[in-house]
């Protein structure tokens, strides 16, 4: 059986998510702004979602730049890498953008 575990914060965002299978963790997620932390079958990603829809992925001290495309809400459509080769799937997800004053 699988469970997740997902803690909000005092500013109710959310921190972190625990994917549990049979009482093991299979992926934790760590959030914390425009940067996410997945830890998943022993390999940490880290992503650095800056300005001008560009990511930066840090995955064995090997650090890659990436395209986002995104719709009008923000959420990412795809993303390529510097070569244009469409670039992890199974990142694409609805992603609420931050509104900076």
């Amino acid at each position: 059986m699988a469970d997740i575990w997902l803690p909000y914060g005092p500013d109710q965002e959310r921190w972190y998510s625990t994917l549990s299978r049979d009482g093991t963790d299979v992926r934790t997620t760590v959030y914390a702004g425009e940067y996410e932390k997945i830890t998943e079958n022993r390999t940490t990603r880290e992503f650095y979602y800056l300005d001008g829809n560009t990511i930066i992925v840090r995955e064995n001290d090997i650090v890659k730049p990436y395209l986002a495309f995104t719709d009008n809400s923000g959420s990412i459509l795809s993303a390529m890498d510097e070569d244009g080769t469409s670039a992890f799937p199974w990142l694409i997800r609805p992603r609420q953008p931050r509104n900076h004053p």
